[in-house]
């Protein structure tokens, strides 16, 4: 027989996580039906939960086969240097990438930024966002952005807003110091704030080589 709190545990990973029913049931040690009846009696619809619960999966099993360099490259950050092709598709610590964007100019010369970007999968909470300004002080960033797969808990929220806000010199407003965004915000076309935004150098490379492809097109015609 389960106690109160782990029925109240196995809705919320269900609800939060995607978890399986049948994955669960075993690991507590009670048959399927038993958990579906305590969806049902906790007035969760146990179809709504489980189809919420498959579409999770079906993300995180997306965020894995695409790799965190799809999102990096949308965001326009530059991988971290612990980070390779090989390893992106692992564990998901620590900080995947970095966003350089311009924070100063004058005399013709640019003083860069640099906000810290991780890519989190499920089960994401506040603590997250704490260890992200954690990471933004240690390493003396200007901020950094948060991309997960789940929408921002409010408690995650708050914790970003607590974090306050950063400027540069060349202009009056004010950018969050950390930012969440969301996969579907991603896709559709919700981009982070930031300044100016320096380019990694393949972005340059591949524009300069499509300019260059533009001009010599002309020159045939």
């Amino acid at each position: 027989m389960l106690t109160p709190e782990q029925k109240r545990e196995i809705i919320a990973r269900i609800k939060e996580k995607g978890e399986r029913v049948a994955d669960l049931a075993k690991e507590y040690g009670v048959q399927p039906r038993i958990i579906s009846g305590y969806l049902s009696r906790s007035g969760q619809s146990s179809g709504t939960l489980l189809e919420l619960s498959k579409l999770k999966r079906e993300k995180e099993a997306l965020l894995k086969i695409v790799g965190q360099l799809w999102v990096l490259d949308i965001v326009n950050a530059v991988p971290s240097q612990s980070k390779t092709k090989e390893n992106m598709r692992g564990a998901d610590k620590g900080i995947d990438g970095v966003i350089n964007f311009v924070k100063d100019i004058a005399n013709g010369k640019q003083e860069y930024g640099r906000l810290l970007v991780q890519v989190k999968g499920g089960g994401v909470h506040r603590d997250d966002i704490a260890t992200l300004k954690g990471d933004i002080e240690r390493e003396k960033a200007d901020g950094g952005v948060f991309i997960t797969l789940e929408p921002p808990t409010q408690p995650m929220k708050r914790e970003a807003v607590s974090a306050g806000s950063y400027k540069v010199k060349f202009s009056p407003a004010e950018f969050p110091k950390i930012q969440i965004l969301t996969i579907d915000d991603l896709l559709n076309n919700k981009e982070p704030k930031v300044p100016l935004t320096v380019k990694p150098y393949y972005k340059e490379a591949k524009k300069f080589e499509g300019d260059k492809l533009k001009n010599q097109r002309k020159l045939v015609i």
